[in-house]
C-alpha cells in the first residue's frame, strides 16, 4: 500500500509544479519581438496569415 502511494505523491508534486511552472498569465523573458498572426476560421480548417512575413509571390 505504501509504493502506490508514494508514486501518487510524486506524480501530485510533479504535476503541481509544472503547472505553476506553465501560468498563461506570466510575462516572458523574450529578446525577440512578438510575432503578429492573423487566424481566419474556415469551414474545416483554419487559415494562418502572417501580415508582417514576405510574400513569396
Amino acid at each position: 500500500m505504501g509504493i502506490p502511494l508514494v508514486f501518487t505523491l510524486i506524480i501530485a508534486v510533479l504535476t503541481w509544479y509544472k503547472t505553476y511552472e506553465l501560468d498563461p498569465y506570466k510575462s516572458l523573458d523574450a529578446n525577440q519581438k512578438p510575432l503578429k498572426v492573423q487566424v481566419v476560421a474556415l469551414q474545416w480548417k483554419w487559415l494562418f496569415i502572417y501580415p508582417e512575413e514576405k510574400s513569396l509571390l
